[in-house]
């Protein structure tokens, strides 16, 4: 493809889908020789398209702060219910010193190649440590999302001990990036 010039347009079929739409833009373009348009047009999901989306078994980015400055970054199971973000964490992780610490999270969930979508939540978590029913059942209920079938998610359960070491987090968003790069 060659490089426009500032302020050129070009016919729609010359632009590859995944570069921005030059002729729909009314602006000037000022790129150094030999850079390429890297721009990508996308849409915001709606709530329906979120909630589909959340439902499959994807994994989740949680990003927290550190105590000495850089994020802590790690992959989660999760399970997306009632406009909350559910997940857990050992009580002798850093993700759960970090969230005892400051409770600032964000949850970044992306569909994966080839699917262009993500889902980024930032919010607070509400650390559940006692076992109770409830916090019992929600961790199970994010191990049957990963699992084939009920005893398969009984037995990894148990092999991880997931009654007993694991602390619920509950993230409650105070901003929600739905973005469809397709």
């Amino acid at each position: 493809m060659k490089r426009p010039r500032p302020g050129q347009e070009l016919p729609s079929d010359s632009i590859d889908p995944f570069l921005c739409r030059l002729r729909d833009r009314n602006e000037d373009i000022a790129m150094p020789p030999g850079a390429m348009i890297m721009a990508v047009e996308f849409l915001t999901m709606d709530q329906e398209q979120i909630e589909d989306f959340l439902q499959a078994s994807r994994h989740a980015i949680v990003a927290t702060n550190r105590a000495d400055g850089p994020p802590q970054i790690s992959p989660v199971w999760y399970l997306y219910e009632d406009e909350k973000i559910y997940f857990s964490v050992l009580a002798d992780s850093a993700k759960f010193r970090s969230l005892q610490r400051d409770s600032r999270v964000s949850v970044c969930i992306d569909g994966g190649h080839p699917d262009a979508r993500a889902i980024t939540f930032y919010g607070t978590a509400r650390l559940m440590q006692d076992s109770t029913a409830q916090r019992d059942e929600l961790i199970m209920r994010i191990i049957r999302r990963y699992m084939e079938n009920e005893k398969e998610a009984s037995e990894y359960a148990e092999r991880a001990g997931a009654d007993s070491t694991d602390v619920l987090v509950v993230v409650s968003p105070t901003k929600i990036l739905a973005r469809d790069y397709n």
